[in-house]
């Protein structure tokens, strides 16, 4: 299994807002984080199909920071390819799609229900 440490990494280097930082990130680091997020979902689905909720939640708590507390495009990484990636476990109708509906933090729970209304008719 996988490691979160490099994803905690991340999160910890991630500017807060208040940070005010005044350069964009670049395309190659761009290209990073989406390639980053991807293996924080990954990792967060290996870790809920092997029933570690406990690792699942700290993902999940990576995730929540990272869309509360970073800039519009890695806030659209996470929500784009977390919650995406995530979004085959996370709809089905089973016990352990129950468990992690109940595990997603608020601000993931509000994406994630923005991003089922938005694919209605």
């Amino acid at each position: 299994m996988k490691s979160i440490i490099p994803l905690l990494a991340l999160w910890q280097s991630v500017p807060s807002e208040s940070e005010n930082k005044e350069e964009t990130i670049s395309q190659s680091d761009r290209e990073n984080i989406y390639t980053l997020i991807q293996e924080l979902a990954d990792q967060t689905k290996a870790f809920a199909l092997s029933y570690h909720f406990k690792d699942v939640r700290r993902c999940f708590m990576v995730a929540e920071d990272l869309l509360q507390h970073s800039d519009a495009q890695i806030r659209s990484a996470v929500s784009n390819v977390y919650l995406y990636s995530l979004s085959t476990l996370l709809d089905e109708n089973n016990s352990l799609s129950s468990v992690l509906r109940s595990l997603l933090l608020p601000q993931l729970r509000k994406e994630y229900y923005s991003q089922l209304r938005a694919s209605l008719p």
